[in-house]
């Protein structure tokens, strides 16, 4: 839904975890709101001033507030892509770990997305687009998380 922040999470197979590069090259989830109605999001093309990281928004391309995406392959690394934005070829998905170092799954529990700088290792993802799932291995020595809309309560 609109508005709800995008986070990462140990990865668990849920919607929530299923995302779709689509057509305009926005990166799209799909869910249900709490009536049990479909709803379809996409991901901001920047960050919220007060959260502080990317959130869901609307997928209208007129309304301009969704990122548009490139899934590229990391120079050297057979599995590794950068999700450059559209808009700025040095600007990619990042990992954005909390202030506290850490979350419900200590550090790699509900750290932050952002926009950053590509040359980061915090920009590198695995993206499996048969599954949707988007993930990292920032916190490599914890194990791997999923972009994951929201947080698991």
């Amino acid at each position: 839904r609109n508005g709800i922040e995008v986070t990462l999470w140990p990865c668990e197979g849920s919607t929530r975890q299923e995302w779709l590069l689509n057509v305009q090259k926005q990166l799209q989830v799909f869910g249900h709101d709490w009536l049990g109605a479909p709803t379809t999001s996409c991901l901001a093309k920047k960050a919220d001033k007060d959260f502080e990281g990317l959130l869901l928004t609307t997928c209208s391309i007129t309304e301009n507030k969704s990122g548009l995406f490139e899934v590229l392959p990391v120079e050297g690394s057979q599995s590794k892509v950068h999700i450059v934005s559209s808009n700025n070829k040095k600007s990619c998905l990042v990992v954005q770990p909390l202030r506290n170092n850490g979350g419900a799954y200590g550090a790699r529990g509900g750290a932050q997305v952002n926009i950053g700088s590509c040359d980061h290792p915090w920009a590198e993802w695995g993206f499996d687009s048969s599954t949707g799932e988007i993930t990292s291995a920032a916190f490599d020595a914890l194990g791997e998380v999923c972009l994951t809309t929201g947080w698991p309560f």
